[in-house]
């Protein structure tokens, strides 16, 4: 049994915790010694975290009590301890988070974080608009190598599906061990001229299902396609056993070159699993088929 005895209830003598929307309901400093020490304090409030070894560690509350375990005592034999309405200790305290455009055709992300806790990795959304409901992510799986340059792990991911003269937003999600996601963002990126080549033709040549993308994806693609007169459009999905699991149609005024989003469930709101999907995209008599993946 470890016996502590309150030192002092000033903690501004150590680091502050690097969630800014976290606010102070109770904090003290316990006196003790030992390692591997079990504290348990019975209180309300939603999250506490305790700072020991050069890094705060949270715990949230669980029946009425914050248990916190594994608590190593330095030799001043003084620990802090803080109560309050949020976790104190973000999974990451991000430097920075940017998004430029490369001569190569493709725009070049990069984000820096000073400490990661308790984080599972990131994902990067892209949309054509600053509205983050239409966002998809453009990442095949979690991003979680990074390049350490002493306390900073530096990432980057490289978005080569692009059109010219178009504009895109990014945001950065990063992903707790829980779960949990904080997003950051977004950022917008003006494509211009690519490679010297032309803009895609507002009036297409030919009817077509376009470029799709991402390919393989999880949870949402986007699916382009074109249309060289106007009419209905109906877009199907099957499996690869042929079995029709979505649908949309819609009926186009105008020809030009269109896109529709889907988010990987069937058309009454199921998850699908993994798999190969073929698109059919059928406009007046004509059919058109591609192959996707769905990867989970």
């Amino acid at each position: 049994m470890h016996l502590f005895r309150a030192a002092s209830q000033d903690i501004s003598g150590y680091p502050n915790v690097n969630n800014s929307g976290f606010e102070h309901v109770y904090h003290i400093v316990l006196s003790g010694s030992g390692s591997n020490v079990s504290i348990r304090v019975h209180t309300l409030a939603p999250w506490g975290a305790i700072y020991f070894g050069g890094a705060w560690r949270s715990a949230a509350n669980s029946g009425n009590q914050v248990l916190f375990t594994g608590v190593d005592f330095d030799s001043k034999g003084d620990v802090p301890l803080i109560l309050g309405n949020l976790d104190p200790t973000l999974p990451v305290e991000l430097s920075s988070f940017t998004a430029t455009m490369q001569a190569g055709a493709y725009v070049s992300l990069a984000w820096i974080v000073q400490s990661e806790t308790n984080h599972a990795g990131y994902n990067v959304l892209r949309a054509e608009t600053n509205d983050l409901s239409s966002a998809y992510i453009i990442n095949f799986s979690l991003i979680t190598q990074g390049s350490s340059q002493g306390t900073q792990i530096t990432y980057s991911l490289t978005d080569n599906e692009i059109y010219p003269n178009s504009t895109y937003y990014y945001w950065l999600q990063s992903i707790s061990l829980l779960g949990e996601a904080t997003l950051y963002g977004p950022l917008m990126v003006l494509t211009g001229q690519i490679g010297g080549e032309a803009p895609p033709s507002i009036l297409p040549e030919t009817t077509m299902i376009g470029r799709v993308y991402p390919n393989p994806f999880n949870p949402s693609t986007t699916i382009s396609y074109d249309l060289a007169q106007p009419g209905e459009a109906k877009i199907s999905i099957y499996t690869a056993r042929g079995q029709l699991v979505y649908s949309y149609t819609q009926n186009h005024a105008n020809a030009g070159v269109y896109k529709h989003v889907w988010n990987g469930n069937a058309s009454d709101g199921t998850s699908l699993s993994s798999g190969v999907y073929f698109i059919r995209l059928l406009v007046g008599s004509t059919i058109h088929t591609k192959r996707i993946s769905l990867v989970k």
